[in-house]
């Protein structure tokens, strides 16, 4: 499967508030570039919306999922889920990053095969959460493949059994 998920969610399952992100950290977001870099990332409206002012991405295409629209700038736009499956299936030889935002990653999680999850070191609270995450991640159908502390997260990289 070429669907992987990136995601940074602090310790409380927040990944953002307002919108915005509630951390600023150039070291996880050189690691979300270096990461996603040459692939193809998939995000939500309201993520497109918090981004659109950095588009289009360096070495990366970006397709929107949105019902509301059929165009937007710099990117592709799918307006259904089983489009976005359609296409991922459609091009093997391309990897895809589901990026955001938390409805996204709840209908699409369970098809990807990688998930690359920062842990934020922070509490901080946020209208934006994946709820019951952290033990959605540490299910048994995941296997940790590495683990890298950085100074301010840590860094997951989770394989599908």
């Amino acid at each position: 499967n070429n669907l992987n998920m990136i995601v940074a969610v602090n310790k409380v399952d927040v990944i953002g508030d307002g919108g915005k992100m509630l951390w600023h950290i150039p070291e996880e977001l050189a690691h979300f570039k270096r990461t996603t870099m040459h692939g193809t990332l998939i995000i939500g409206r309201k993520t497109y919306d918090t981004m659109k002012h950095l588009l289009p991405l360096e070495g990366r295409d970006v397709v929107v999922l949105t019902g509301s629209v059929s165009e937007l700038e710099h990117v592709a736009v799918l307006n259904d889920a089983s489009d976005v499956l359609k296409m991922i299936e459609g091009n093997p030889d391309t990897t895809y990053w589901l990026a955001g935002g938390a409805a996204m990653y709840e209908i699409f999680f369970p098809f990807c095969s990688t998930a690359v999850i920062s842990i934020v070191d922070n509490h901080m609270k946020g209208d934006t959460s994946l709820s019951n995450f952290s033990s959605t991640y540490a299910d048994e159908k995941f296997m940790v493949e590495s683990i890298t502390t950085f100074n301010l997260f840590t860094t997951y990289v989770l394989r599908m059994i």
